[in-house]
């Protein structure tokens, strides 16, 4: 099977590499023009391809048919890694739904098919979930989205593209929503709370974290990629040649989902420079925070929008409301199981000290 990989040097992206690769597969990895790639791991690898696109520019739909085309190892398999993790509106767009779009078109182009997309778990409504409730892969995906950041907008964006092509093209795809990615160079969330140097106020204390190793989530990815059948969550139409296309979502989280205040302390056992709780403001402090500034949109409208992410209700019970996370879909679909445990992997993580070395 040969994979085409998107977003190849970024943080999960060198991961699905190495781990496409170990396990096989030709790997085409997909990467900016003039992109140092001397530190990535899977450089001189046997079964690399390194494809130079510019996923922001116009010319890449003409590249990618290129890079599409049938290889030795039949069907080329689309893993769409690439994306923008912070920025404003604009920036996302440029960044992550464009070159989503223009990836779409060139698989139409091409004839491909099948299509594994790195979405998020930030897609879910959280607003509406009551704390303690179960999240997975049946929760309503948000129903407001102006009232969250541009990162969950993206992600929608890039879902609801990929969704037409699996009702209207044909495409076969796997939606992934992995939770809190962490592993070598990454291991604060905002789901824990602020941090600044050394200090940290934690934002709850209780509340389960849906955790992804990100080596865990790269097998995820490779193990999706492998499955010619997708177990549509959506009716589809046949496309123009009768075939039948598919959408599924599924919740990439570890077995091992520790609460905060487990996670901060496992930091501050392995992680040299890991921030010092120094305050922790309870979820009920918080509910009530969010009220208030719900109570002050509706006074000032559109003054919540400008405000920062932590300040906005609907943010915060994203990233801090106590749930609980499935990942049962991840097992049945994908035949996936952790390698390690959360504490074992927080240590792995902290002895590596460069997010590109997955070895």
């Amino acid at each position: 099977m040969t994979l085409l990989v998107t977003g190849a040097t970024g943080f999960l992206g060198q991961w699905v590499v190495a781990r496409a690769l170990e396990r096989g597969h030709r790997v085409r990895a997909v990467v900016r023009p003039g992109r140092d790639l001397s530190g990535m791991p899977w450089i001189g690898k046997s079964g690399l391809d390194i494809v130079e696109i510019d996923l922001a520019a116009e010319s890449a739909v003409g590249k990618l048919v290129g890079a599409l085309a049938a290889s030795d190892a039949g069907e080329v398999v689309v893993v769409h890694a690439a994306g923008a993790m912070a920025g404003d509106d604009a920036t996302q767009q440029a960044e992550t739904v464009e070159p989503t779009r223009r990836l779409l078109q060139a698989m139409r182009q091409a004839g491909s098919r099948r299509l594994v997309l790195l979405s998020s778990l930030s897609v879910y409504g959280y607003a509406a979930l009551p704390d303690g409730a179960q999240l997975d892969e049946t929760t309503p995906t948000e129903p407001d989205p102006a009232e969250r950041d541009a990162y969950c907008r993206a992600k929608l964006a890039q879902e609801a593209l990929a969704l037409g092509a699996a009702q209207v093209d044909g495409f076969l795809v796997t939606a992934l929503r992995p939770g809190m990615i962490f592993g070598p160079g990454r291991l604060w969330s905002a789901r824990l709370g602020v941090a600044k140097g050394r200090l940290a106020i934690l934002l709850g204390g209780n509340a389960t974290l849906p955790v992804s190793y990100v080596e865990h989530c790269a097998v995820a990815v490779v193990l999706a990629a492998e499955r010619k059948a997708v177990s549509s969550d959506v009716y589809a139409e046949p496309d123009a040649a009768g075939r039948l296309g598919a959408f599924e979502a599924i919740n990439v989280i570890d077995d091992d989902q520790p609460t905060q205040r487990r996670y901060a302390a496992m930091l501050r056992r392995h992680a040299d420079g890991a921030p010092a709780v120094v305050f922790r403001l309870p979820w009920g402090a918080i509910r009530r925070i969010a009220q208030a500034t719900a109570l002050l949109g509706l006074l000032a409208p559109g003054l919540v929008s400008r405000l920062p992410g932590i300040l906005r209700p609907a943010s915060l019970h994203a990233r801090i409301k106590p749930l609980r996370y499935s990942n049962h879909r991840l097992h049945d679909r994908l035949g996936w199981s952790s390698a390690v445990d959360c504490e074992h992997a927080v240590a792995a993580s902290a002895a590596r000290k460069l997010s590109r070395d997955p070895a």
